[in-house]
């Protein structure tokens, strides 16, 4: 509903940056894998490697942003094309 409201859908989506690695998170996480689309992920749990979030980051082979400004940073030159 919100992205309608910018004239985006979905589909248009080319990055998206995903804060927190809980059930949520992980989630969608699963679902634009799938989808092919472009992301990071950030969690303030990340430093601990043997944290949930962490595990779950490492089973997907993600990267790890231990700061949020580095997840946005991962994606800042595709939100600007």
């Amino acid at each position: 509903m919100y992205l309608q409201q910018f004239g985006a859908s979905m589909t248009e989506l080319s990055s998206v940056g995903i804060l927190g690695f809980g059930e949520v998170g992980t989630t969608l996480c699963d679902a634009f894998i799938a989808s092919g689309h472009q992301f990071a992920v950030w969690d303030d749990q990340f430093p601990d490697a043997q944290s949930v979030p962490s595990k779950r980051a490492q089973e997907r082979g993600l990267p790890l942003r231990y700061r949020p400004l580095i997840c946005a940073r991962a994606l800042r030159s595709s939100f600007l094309r």
